[in-house]
């Protein structure tokens, strides 16, 4: 038995009859309709889902009783899928009787005439609003993971705190709201440190409130959440609200122009402190802001703050670190009568440890300078004290002490009094020079340390030979000497093994080779072009700044220097 049997006349139906028994007992709501979409026909899951009678719908447009406006594309899409004879699938809304509105699944079939001719439609529906609303939370839920997601990737990347602040308010934008603004109190101060807009058109303008951070007096949101640790959200920004809360009438102009709507402001806390504000305002979008989007901007601030303030941790000992690093090397060099000298130091890493590298150069009287480069093991305030100690010894001790070998045994005994452990070994080479009429005498003692170089005003390029042992370690280290005379064109050049050892991106080691290859065949050249050309050759080959500190002192005597039998 077939449960529809159409009586037609001509193409459209004169009388339709349904076995509607069975159709009765569906749980799906099944409604019938002609060409005209006037229903024929509805079942008891239909009249119950719907709330409308069948008595009440029959006969009548179903447009006019249960639906809520049909997306033209998708009723010419079904229709054009039933005139080739198969049946369409697809989730609409209809309106209840009591005004409620309710999600549904249906398929449409044609019913057919006599003729084989499409007369109608039955449409067998299913209740999907729950399952549709737990599919939009679910993506709610993971559109809202994945912000986080990216948020936190975003942020942890960054190491700089300025930096970490300026990408969590791009982090922000559009998806929170059309502007971010972030807020940091420092040193009793409320500072506006990032501003980022959604349209990047628009962002030279908002990038102006920068220079208008919240009065601290005032009645600014980011000053009461500093002060009070509660976030605060409000659907809308009215003229006299804005005056109250802009500096001036510039302010009051800019907030205008960006067109101010709404705002939600939150703390951002870390470690029992707020660090400052976050601020997001919607300007332009039509956007009100209620209190699911503070709970989403809160729950980003809570996770962001923690982040920021190891970033701002890390800067602090970033800046520390570079302040002592500085105080561990001359702040320039001491001037030697007849010869040029020059100096570079290169951190690696993050520059947020101290390095053991350091060099030095200072006058001992009587015609005697002493040029030192060393390098103490390891990082961290451990190796700056090290070097501290070493480099307070080399200056005190070589007022008294001319032979740089017995300089370099008195920094080993006082390296061992102090740690007799032995915890920082510290290499060196130490040369005491001597100018005299056109030329240099040096004198240099190595205690374990790469050798200088000695570059001939002809091009040529030699190691000295001279090693030994490193300081700290025992007793009695081994210390080599070597003496050697510059000429007028020819000069030194001291480093520390961060030269050597730095490797390519494929792991091959710089090496006294790529020293040499750097420096070979240039003639006479000044000192600040060596250490400048050594730097520049060893970045080049380590594809960026090398894995280890590197110092370099480089002494030369000008072409034109005095000789003795000038």
């Amino acid at each position: 038995m077939g449960l529809v049997s159409p009586v037609t006349q001509g193409r459209g139906p004169s009388r339709l009859a349904f076995e509607t028994r069975l159709l009765d007992r569906v749980n799906a709501a099944v409604i019938a309709l002609d060409l005209d979409g006037r229903v024929l026909y509805m079942n008891a899951f239909a009249e119950q889902l719907y709330g409308w009678p069948a008595s009440e719908v029959v006969g009548r447009p179903a447009d006019e009783l249960v639906g809520v406006g049909v997306d033209p594309a998708m009723a010419r899409e079904s229709y054009a899928t039933l005139e080739r004879g198969e049946a369409w699938e697809g989730d609409f809304e209809l309106r209840r009787r009591d005004g409620g509105t309710v999600t549904v699944h249906a398929t449409d079939s044609a019913i057919y005439d006599d003729t084989g001719s499409v007369a109608g439609v039955v449409s067998v529906a299913i209740d999907v609003t729950a399952q549709r609303a737990e599919t939009e939370r679910l993506a709610e839920e993971s559109r809202t993971l994945r912000f986080f997601l990216d948020a936190s990737t975003v942020l942890t990347s960054a190491l700089e705190y300025r930096e970490a602040l300026r990408r969590l308010a791009q982090v922000a934008v559009p998806a929170l709201g059309d502007i971010c603004l972030i807020d940091v109190e420092e040193e009793g101060k409320i500072q506006r440190m990032a501003v980022a807009h959604a349209a990047p058109a628009m962002q030279k303008t908002a990038q102006a409130l920068l220079s208008h951070p919240p009065d601290q007096q005032g009645q600014h949101p980011a000053v009461r959440v500093l002060r009070t640790g509660r976030p605060v959200v409000s659907t809308e920004m009215p003229d006299d609200f804005l005056r109250e809360t802009t500096r001036d009438d510039e302010h009051f102009r800019l907030v205008k122009e960006l067109g101010f709507e709404s705002y939600l402001c939150v703390p951002l806390p870390a470690r029992g402190r707020i660090l400052g504000t976050l601020t997001i305002v919607s300007a332009g979008s039509g956007r009100l802001f209620g209190e699911r989007d503070l709970a989403l901007a809160d729950d980003l601030a809570r996770r962001a703050a923690l982040v920021l303030d190891n970033a701002r941790l890390l800067s602090e000992r970033s800046r520390v670190a570079k302040a002592l690093q500085a105080s561990l090397l001359p702040p320039q060099l001491t001037p030697v009568p007849g010869v040029e000298a020059a100096s570079r130091y290169l951190a690696a890493g993050a520059g947020n440890e101290v390095g053991g590298d350091f060099y030095d150069l200072f006058g001992v009287g009587y015609g005697r300078w002493v040029a030192v480069v060393g390098d103490v093991g390891g990082k961290g305030p451990e190796a700056a004290a090290i070097t501290g100690l070493v480099r307070h010894v080399l200056r005190a001790e070589a007022l008294r002490e001319g032979d740089p070998a017995a300089l370099l045994q008195t920094v080993n005994r006082i390296l061992l009094r102090e740690q007799p452990g032995g915890e920082q070994l510290c290499s060196i080479c130490c040369a005491v020079l001597r100018p005299r009429a056109g030329r240099l005498h040096a004198t240099v003692a190595s205690a374990g340390h790469p050798p200088p170089v000695v570059l001939r005003s002809d091009g040529s390029v030699a190691p000295l030979d001279v090693g030994g042992t490193v300081l700290g370690a025992i007793e009695k280290p081994e210390v080599e000497i070597a003496k050697n005379t510059l000429q007028p064109g020819d000069a030194i050049a001291f480093y520390t093994d961060g030269l050597t050892e730095a490797r390519s991106p494929e792991g091959e080691f710089f090496g006294e080779a790529g020293l040499e290859a750097a420096l070979k065949g240039r003639g006479a050249i000044s000192a600040q072009t060596i250490v400048d050309d050594l730097m520049s050759a060893v970045v080049q080959f380590s594809g960026g700044a090398p894995r280890d500190d590197l110092a370099l002192l480089a002494i030369s005597v000008p072409e034109g220097a005095k000789r003795p039998s000038d």
